[in-house]
C-alpha cells in the first residue's frame, strides 16, 4: 500500500495478483485437460497419470487458495477498518472450510490410489462445504452491509 497525492490508500499488491493468476491458470489447465480427454480416446491418458494429475491439481489449488486467504488477511490487518468489519469471523470460516475440504480431498486421493475408487459421499461433502461456505460468507456480508 502506498499513499497517493490525496492521502488515500491505493491498492498495489502484486503478490495477491500473481497468486490469483496462478490459481486461474491452474483451473484453466485442468478444464483443458478434461475437455481434451473428452474429445480423444479415453485410454490415451492412463488411469495412474490421471490420478497424479488430479492429485497435483487439487493440491495446488488448495495451496493457492490458502495463500490467497493469508494475503487477504494480512491486507485487512493493516487497514484501519479492521475493528469495524469484524473480519476475524470471515477469516476463521474460510480457513476452517479450506482445512476441512483439504482433509476430504486428501482422503479422496488416498482412496483413489489405495482402492482405485472413491466414495461419492466425499464429493457431495466437498461440494456442500464449498457452496455452504460461499453462502454463509455472503449472508454475513449482507448483514454487515445492511446494518
Amino acid at each position: 500500500m502506498r499513499l497517493n497525492l490525496l492521502g488515500e490508500k491505493s491498492f498495489n499488491n502484486k503478490k495477491i495478483l500473481i497468486i490469483v493468476i496462478a490459481l486461474v491458470a491452474t483451473i484453466v489447465i485442468d478444464i483443458s485437460v478434461v475437455r481434451i480427454n473428452d474429445l480423444i480416446n479415453k485410454d490415451f491418458i492412463p488411469i495412474q497419470t490421471r490420478l497424479i494429475l488430479f492429485s497435483v491439481n487439487s493440491s495446488l489449488c488448495l495451496l493457492l487458495q490458502y495463500f490467497i486467504i493469508k494475503q487477504v488477511r494480512s491486507l485487512v490487518r493493516t487497514d484501519r477498518l479492521h475493528g469495524i468489519l469484524r473480519v476475524r469471523i470471515f477469516y476463521l470460516i474460510s480457513l476452517t472450510s479450506l482445512c476441512i475440504m483439504a482433509a476430504l480431498i486428501g482422503f479422496m486421493i488416498f482412496q483413489q490410489f489405495s482402492y482405485s475408487y472413491f466414495d461419492t459421499l466425499l464429493t457431495m461433502s466437498i461440494i456442500s462445504i464449498s457452496y455452504g461456505t460461499g453462502a454463509a460468507l455472503m449472508i454475513l456480508l449482507s448483514f454487515l452491509f445492511f446494518s
